[in-house]
């Protein structure tokens, strides 16, 4: 006779209880942010200034009427630095706000290193930007020894359309050896000339004579040793028409010849 094996009881599961706390804090947590989002108590009250001309006053005063009262988080940066971003001279605005309805724009302005000729109020920065700027004029000594920048006429075309064409960050490099290097060299109450040629060249027009550069490879030891020459010859573009420094360990000048009108070739 077989005895039938008595069936397993099993044990109930016990439920697990959920632990509703994180996820309500979290709910409340998001309904704060989006409350204080629109809130009011966050609304701009002040906007402070930092690097802005006293000549942007009306329109700042403009764009700060358009967003006080406006809660801090609703407002967008970008449109806020718009306006002044689309002005070639600011080279950068960054607009910040709290919760504490305080808002802070910050501007930075294009340093001129090279003036562009034939262009009025425009001006070369140290990056290679062209932009305008009519109130660097208003102070000629932040002028006064800036090189001016010429183009040969087969590319002298519309300056905005250049930047592509002409590497102007070389030319702000050659601007910036120049300043530095041979302002004090330059007997002429006009500036240094740095003209661009449509060969791709560079040559400096100075002193009534011109040094020729050739390419923009080497342009420290080619300033250099400009200056070595006008130190040891000061009267190196009155005896000379010109001097070739495409190679500046061999430079070559062309001398003046009063008698007859004719140059003469030359090593140095």
């Amino acid at each position: 006779m077989v005895k039938r094996s008595s069936p397993v009881r099993r044990r109930p599961r016990s439920r697990r209880k959920i632990n509703w706390t994180p996820a309500l804090a979290l709910i409340l947590s998001l309904n704060i942010i989006i409350a204080g989002f629109r809130s009011g108590v966050t609304a701009i009250r002040s906007v402070n200034l930092d690097g802005v001309r006293k000549s942007e006053r009306l329109r700042l005063e403009r764009m700060s009427d358009s967003i006080k009262g406006k809660p801090a988080l609703t407002i967008d940066p970008r449109l806020v630095e718009a306006p002044f971003m689309n002005e070639s001279r600011v080279k950068s605005a960054d607009f910040r706000r709290n919760i504490f309805g305080i808002g802070r724009l910050i501007l930075r302005y294009r340093i001129p290193v090279a003036t562009i000729a034939g262009a009025k109020d425009t001006y070369l920065d140290p990056e290679g930007v062209i932009f305008m700027d009519p109130e660097v004029a208003v102070d000629p000594a932040a002028t006064k020894t800036l090189p001016s920048i010429a183009l040969d006429a087969q590319i002298r075309v519309s300056v905005m359309t250049l930047a592509g064409v002409i590497n102007y960050r070389s030319v702000a490099d050659l601007a910036k050896l120049v300043q530095s290097e041979l302002t004090s060299m330059n007997k002429s109450e006009v500036p240094v000339e740095i003209e661009v040629l449509g060969t791709g060249g560079v040559c400096l027009n100075m002193n009534n004579g011109t040094a020729i550069l050739g390419t923009f490879r080497q342009l420290s030891e080619k300033v250099q040793r400009l200056k070595q020459s006008f130190q040891e010859h000061p009267d190196l573009f009155e005896v000379n028409s010109s001097v070739n420094l495409m190679v500046p360990e061999n430079p070559q000048v062309i001398a003046r010849n009063k008698e007859n009108g004719q140059s003469v070739r030359k090593d140095q």
